[in-house]
């Protein structure tokens, strides 16, 4: 098919995005051969990364084929900003935006823990598995209502042993044991009636806030087309509906919220996917010091001037050590030596 196109387009240029996730370098040299004879193709463009490449330049002739480019490694702010645009298609389907502060967090933990990826690749691979997970919590049965559930059915083993022993035994001296159990159990049920109802509320509230949501989104995408057209124009109108459909979003979060439904797609369900991908079990941090860590180089690049790589260096250490996944026998020591500015 490729050749076939090339030698339609005549002086055509082939490019392989992302080589290494598709082929080996002894396929990927087959390949390249057989296109190297291709009428009207003049270019075969290869992206990949450096691990993979050193693979491919073990052969002699993809080694002389060749010519290496070399591309400096994307900032983090380049990553984040590509990263954004990868997971639009994400955040269509769950119905919900991915908050930048896990976004960031997907991108941090990529450059820690999986290193057989671009740091973009294993942040879109971490989030996928953060979707499915919060998708199984978001139509499953919540904590609250598993810790009864599952209370409620050590009661009932109990209460059936113990009146077991009774008719075998004839003996009533566990009478009182079961009379509390009776009514702690009857308790557990009229509990777990309400956390069930609590989770139906919720579920009935989250499918609420994503039709809002898209409803808001909507009138601001038509807000901002306008505006453009019009720069100077009044839009009075357009700012009183966005007011009204915020304020409705706040109160249906805020419900949201007391129900222990997630609105958004948090960082904990980042490290819950890391766990999976690497069986190394990550720290669970609260929000605030997650945001307080993703957040490091803006806050020292706030008390110094210049040596913004220093800055990320000493940011990535910390976070590592904080994750408990550096080595435990080296302390956490910087040695910061020459002139600054």
């Amino acid at each position: 098919q490729i050749a076939s196109a090339a030698k339609a387009a005549d002086n055509a240029i082939v490019f392989f995005p992302n080589l290494h996730e598709h082929v080996n370098a002894e396929y990927a040299k087959t390949v390249i051969q057989a296109l190297g004879t291709t009428e009207g193709l003049s270019k075969i463009v290869i992206g990949t990364t450096n691990t993979a490449l050193t693979e491919y330049e073990q052969d002699n002739l993809l080694r002389n084929k060749f010519a290496k480019i070399p591309f400096e490694k994307l900032s983090s702010e380049h990553m984040l900003t590509v990263l954004k645009q990868k997971v639009i298609t994400l955040e269509e389907e769950m119905g919900l935006p991915i908050p930048e502060e896990t976004l960031k967090a997907a991108l941090d933990q990529a450059q820690l823990r999986l290193k057989d990826q671009t740091e973009v690749e294993a942040a879109v691979h971490i989030l996928k598995r953060a979707i499915a997970k919060y998708k199984v919590k978001a139509t499953g049965s919540s904590p609250k209502v598993q810790e009864v559930e599952d209370l409620l059915d050590a009661r009932q083993i109990e209460l059936d042993r113990l009146e077991r022993a009774v008719i075998s035994t004839g003996i009533f001296a566990a009478q009182e044991k079961i009379t509390e159990l009776t009514a702690e159990i009857t308790s557990l049920k009229e509990e777990l009636e309400k956390r069930k109802a609590d989770d139906r509320e919720g579920r009935e509230k989250l499918a609420e806030y994503k039709e809002k949501l898209g409803g808001y989104n909507g009138v601001k995408a038509e807000f901002l087309k306008r505006r453009e057209a019009n720069p100077t124009g009044d839009f009075i109108d357009f700012h009183d509906n966005l007011n009204r459909r915020e304020q409705a979003l706040l109160e249906l979060s805020t419900t949201l919220n007391n129900l222990g439904v997630d609105i958004d797609l948090n960082v904990d369900y980042v490290y819950q996917s890391l766990t999976d991908l690497t069986g190394i079990k990550a720290e669970t941090l609260s929000q605030s010091e997650v945001v307080r860590y993703l957040q490091m180089e803006e806050e020292l690049g706030k008390r110094l001037m210049g040596q913004k790589h220093v800055v990320s260096a000493v940011s990535r250490a910390v976070r590592r050590a904080r994750l408990g996944i550096s080595d435990p026998d080296k302390p956490l020591v910087f040695l910061f030596l020459g002139p600054t500015v």
